[in-house]
């Protein structure tokens, strides 16, 4: 899936060289995970809400290629 962030912020994490590395905040408006979906591949990073009031639209997979056609 893909998620666009409706409310509050997500923090994007990867792990490297046994330590974990903060790659970007996402604010309102923002968006991730759609790397995934264009290659096919397992995720790269992980995501964690960063606030209480975190909230994300996720778009799937199939809604996804439906929309690029």
């Amino acid at each position: 899936c893909m998620y666009f962030v409706e409310n509050g912020e997500v923090r994007i994490v990867r792990e490297q060289d046994g330590q974990t590395k903060e790659i970007k905040v996402c604010q309102k408006g923002d968006y991730f995970g759609e790397l995934a979906l264009l290659t096919k591949k397992p995720r790269a990073a992980t995501a964690y809400a960063n606030t209480e009031d975190t909230k994300c639209a996720i778009l799937d997979v199939d809604a996804f290629e439906r929309l690029l056609g």
